[in-house]
């Protein structure tokens, strides 16, 4: 199905367009989602404080949680512009989603304007996070997430736990702001327990944390970071920070041919990287 050239205006929902495969034998194909508006207002966030209660434009859930078979394929989110200010995220990517590609949208300030918004509250521009991660569900896969200007979000504008192979390329992030990175990861573009992951020519803009990707739960995965640009003038930023997870299942981060430069005050750092007791510099290049 297709739903395009639509505007969408003060929901109260937690999700403004849904796609859901209660099935686990059949899969929900072809969806298009493009050149539609969306225009949060206050009010428009259940329980903003609370990191597990979603409100997005758009979400999509690919299968019951027991299940590996069920799934969404090919969908298609695209050329749409979406001011979130009042609500947590643009869009999110549950399990069993297969070949999503998220691109050229123009988000703006998810987790920002409620005043009840807090930081590590979920205020992310696109979140790929696998639910029933323990329980049988099957994490989203081949997803391409390219050409995306990410404007002010608070904690990522791009989060990503539990996918496999993705592409995360030619987006344009700024203003990320959140520094609690304490539990998740935070950052323009922030990745954790995921496997086979590309994060490719990025422009990442004025953030306290450029790209973040913390590397666990499949020892022969990779995530390469290359041809990245990162420059911030806030205080105390940092431009990378790469974790190996203290787990012996760690996969391995390569960072290569990145521009970074970082000009705040107090203590900026270009790359931080961060290797687990036990593990040596093999996991990380």
């Amino acid at each position: 199905f297709n739903i395009e050239g639509c505007h969408f205006e003060n929901f109260a929902g937690d999700y403004w367009l849904y796609v859901e495969n209660n099935s686990d034998t059949y899969s929900i194909e072809s969806v298009f989602i493009q050149k539609n508006t969306f225009l949060s207002l206050l009010g428009n966030a259940r329980i903003p404080g609370n990191i597990g209660a979603p409100s997005s434009c758009i979400g999509a859930f690919g299968g019951p949680l027991d299940s590996a078979t069920g799934n969404v394929k090919g969908m298609f989110i695209r050329d749409n512009s979406a001011n979130c200010a009042y609500i947590k995220q643009f869009v999110n990517i549950w399990n069993n989603c297969v070949g999503v590609t998220i691109a050229n949208n123009v988000i703006r300030s998810p987790g920002v304007s409620d005043p009840g918004f807090i930081d590590d509250g979920g205020g992310y521009g696109i979140n790929i996070y696998q639910q029933g991660a323990g329980g049988g569900s099957v994490a989203s896969r081949d997803v391409i997430i390219t050409g995306n200007t990410i404007l002010a979000p608070r904690s990522a504008g791009v989060y990503v736990t539990h996918g496999t192979a993705l592409n995360i390329s030619h987006n344009s992030i700024s203003g990320q702001t959140d520094e609690e990175d304490g539990t998740l990861p935070k950052g323009a573009i922030a990745v954790q327990s995921a496997s086979d992951v590309m994060i490719e020519s990025n422009i990442i803009q004025d953030c306290y944390a450029g790209i973040s990707v913390v590397a666990f739960g499949d020892t022969n995965s990779r995530t390469t970071v290359r041809h990245n640009q990162i420059v911030s003038s806030v205080a105390s930023a940092y431009g990378m920070r790469l974790t190996v997870a203290d787990d012996e299942n760690a996969g391995s981060i390569e960072a290569t041919d990145n521009y970074v430069v970082m000009s705040g005050t107090g203590t900026p750092s270009g790359i931080y990287c961060d290797i687990g007791t036990g593990y040596s510099l093999r996991h990380l290049s």
